[in-house]
């Protein structure tokens, strides 16, 4: 070969060094290695507290449209006289679901 053949393996490892990644960084200790520090206590933490407030705004949400499809079953379906009965029934049941998941959620929480 001559000196103007160029080397493949030189090629790479060029281009390793240039990305900023080389062989000898798979033996450094992690604690070494750049990166991100996340605690996966505080990660979870923040998940949680996510899950909590979307569900608040879910069981918001499915609360009104619920009440809005349910009463009209209701008018449909229900004597007038037994209405008032039936759509408290119907509000207290979303209103203990939403409660239950909340509750489930929140001392998850409180665990942490």
């Amino acid at each position: 070969m001559s000196d103007t053949d160029d080397d493949p393996r030189e090629e790479s490892a060029t281009a390793d060094e240039s990305s900023g990644w080389s062989a000898d960084d798979a033996d450094e200790p992690p604690e070494s290695r750049h990166g991100p520090d996340i605690d996966v206590d505080t990660a979870v933490g923040y998940l949680m507290w996510g899950a909590l407030v979307g569900l608040g705004i879910l069981a918001v949400i499915a609360t009104a449209g619920l009440y809005g499809s349910l009463s009209a079953i209701i008018d449909v379906w229900v004597a007038r006289r037994y209405q008032p009965f039936a759509r408290s029934a119907l509000n207290f049941a979303v209103l203990c679901v939403a409660a239950a998941g909340i509750v489930v959620i929140a001392r998850r929480l409180r665990r942490q």
